[in-house]
């Protein structure tokens, strides 16, 4: 009987010591699985946060990798092992990152450490779908930057009765006006056909250029600030040959800084320069042709 007893609390002890050890070893794997699950989503949205700011200066590859790198310096943690490629006709920038987490209970099994590794990329798209833009038209272009271009002919240059003017949301010198003023607050999209608006329509164009030109007035093409009311989107056009009041076919978006109208009585010119800008708004397209106006988008 005393000797039952005996085998009976061995097999008792046997039984709670590899119950504890099972228990340790779950513990170990919660609360590690936790720690690493906490580090790969931080470690993720750093990188995501770091191809997002990179490639805001594609298709500069230099000063993107530079901007990417830094963000992830000042975001990261000092031993993250992170290395970015910039691929896609210098359209896209991707991130593969490392983190080496120190384990918690798991150190009671010899596992003192565990890698996470993330990849980040993100693209820089053209805009395919825009509101807010301004109702003048500009044909399809090789565009270069910090270049003047005339976005509104005066009186005596249009053909045919138009003159750059598209009618956005309805007709007449009013809604024009309106739409220069604060932009078109309807959806346009490449593929749309828009008609045009004809006329020279001098005093409602001066009024929603000046308008604009009065809200930043020290700006340059140089020193404009996103959310200027001097950085306006436009149409691009496929071609502005109609006759009269005529439909013409949307083919992406530009944006340009305005730099003013110029000329009296009818002689009513608007010209900006044409610059790159990126926008939080609007949809992308992969396979769109860019003309400027772009979005920035998490790819992977």
């Amino acid at each position: 009987m005393i000797r039952y007893l005996k085998n009976k609390r061995g097999s008792i002890a046997l039984v709670s010591a590899l119950a504890v050890t099972a228990l340790m070893g779950f513990a170990a794997l919660v609360t590690d699985t936790g720690i690493l699950f906490f580090n790969r989503m931080e470690l993720s949205n750093m990188a995501d946060a770091a191809v997002m700011a990179g490639a805001h200066d594609l298709p500069d590859t230099s000063l993107a990798l530079q901007t990417g790198r830094l963000y992830a310096q000042r975001n990261g943690n000092a031993t993250d092992q992170i290395y970015f490629t910039i691929s896609g006709n210098n359209q896209i920038i991707s991130a593969d990152a490392t983190r080496k987490v120190p384990t918690f209970f798991a150190k009671l099994f010899n596992i003192y450490s565990a890698d996470v590794h993330v990849h980040a990329a993100a693209a820089i798209q053209p805009i395919a779908a825009y509101t807010g833009v301004v109702p003048l038209g500009v044909v399809k272009q090789d565009f270069v930057y910090g270049t003047t271009y005339t976005l509104k002919v005066g009186g005596g240059d249009g053909t045919t009765g138009n003159y750059g003017a598209l009618a956005l949301g309805g007709k007449g010198g009013s809604n024009y006006r309106d739409n220069l003023l604060y932009g078109y607050d309807g959806r346009i999209n490449a593929g749309d056909w828009l008609y045009t608006e004809t006329g020279n329509m001098a005093g409602p164009t001066k009024d929603g250029i000046n308008y604009r030109v009065e809200q930043d007035p020290y700006a340059t093409y140089d020193t404009v600030q996103s959310g200027s009311a001097r950085i306006i989107v436009l149409p691009v056009l496929d071609s502005f040959d109609v006759n009269g009041r005529g439909e013409v076919l949307v083919v992406g978006f530009a944006s340009f800084f305005l730099e003013g109208a110029t000329g009296s009585g009818t002689q009513c010119t608007v010209q900006g320069k044409f610059m790159r800008t990126y926008v939080p708004e609007g949809e992308t397209s992969d396979s769109g042709t860019g003309y400027g106006l772009y979005g920035v988008r998490l790819i992977q």
